[in-house]
């Protein structure tokens, strides 16, 4: 088995990654990574169907899980939780090295196993538990299983490995067992609900769109689509309808087959002097300046 590097994620217009990680029959990747190989030095909001381990070798990180900012430093650990939207970039002008363990249920039991119904399936489809962090120093036993997961992976058996991630995932579940999986699942309706606006944005970006039709198009009034914004993203809609056309303008300038007018366009902005400020704010660097590095 392999340790792999990712440089990008794609992603469908759900938001979905769509990299399988691993295999069928055995449903488990470790990646190794530096952020700063990642386009525009970040890792843009996704999800997947697996659980999500980050593990930070380097430097600092700011990984945005839900409605949550949480800063991962060197001797931490982040589990992400099923189908949540996340991103990730560095924190404080630091590198970020770190390494990721990704993996699907099936990898510790079926659906219609008693591992699977009593252990994971509480806590995977408890959607208020976004994300749980680990620190080294007081999860010692926890981070034990990790360190010999990251170490010995490209050179362990399947069967030392889903060993391995039994104990780990033991440690996981008895330690907040109490404290997080009696919670309900409230914000599963919310997570729905915010996923449609994000739809509906990243669908419509090139055209010129009110409040208003962002929330019709989602189904509910202005006042609850500005909150979800802000309760999940830390943004209004239009700072988030901003943040995305600018992030669909760095994939155009990337692949050098556009001018910086039909960029302009083809995002949605309809001033080439206003989006360039814009784009210099975000990413500190203007359009061309960018355009001149691919060149």
């Amino acid at each position: 088995m392999k340790i792999s590097k990712i440089t990008k994620i794609i992603k469908d217009h759900n938001n979905r990654e769509m990299l399988f990680h691993g295999s069928i029959s055995f449903p488990i990747a470790l990646y190794y990574d530096d952020i700063k190989k990642y386009d525009l030095e970040m890792i843009d909001y996704h999800w997947h169907n697996e659980l999500e381990i980050v593990v930070m070798v380097e430097g600092e990180a700011e990984i945005t899980v839900g409605s949550n900012s949480i800063i991962l430093k060197v001797g931490e650990a982040l589990l992400i939780n099923s189908k949540v939207l996340h991103s990730m970039k560095s924190y404080n002008n630091t590198n970020a090295v770190f390494y990721t363990i990704v993996f699907h249920t099936d990898l510790l039991g079926g659906r219609d196993s008693a591992v699977f119904i009593k252990y994971l399936e509480p806590f995977i489809n408890n959607k208020s538990l976004k994300s749980l962090p680990f620190d080294s120093k007081q999860d010692t036993q926890l981070f034990n299983f990790i360190n010999q997961i990251l170490h010995g992976f490209a050179n362990s058996n399947e069967l030392t490995i889903t060993k391995l991630m039994f104990c780990l995932w033991e440690c996981i579940y008895f330690k907040y067992n109490e404290t997080h999986m009696i919670k309900n699942n409230e914000e599963s309706k919310l997570d729905k609900r915010m996923k449609l606006l994000l739809n509906y944005v990243h669908e419509n970006y090139p055209n010129k769109f009110s409040l208003e039709d962002l929330a019709k198009g989602a189904y509910m009034s202005v006042s609850e689509c500005c909150k979800l914004f802000n309760s999940y993203i830390a943004m209004t809609p239009y700072q988030y309808l901003t943040y995305y056309r600018l992030n669909k303008a760095a994939e155009y300038l990337k692949s050098n087959n556009y001018s910086i007018g039909e960029i302009t366009s083809l995002v949605g902005f309809s001033s080439n002097s206003y989006f360039s400020k814009k784009f210099k704010v975000q990413f500190g660097y203007t359009p061309m300046e960018v355009k001149k590095m691919k060149s």
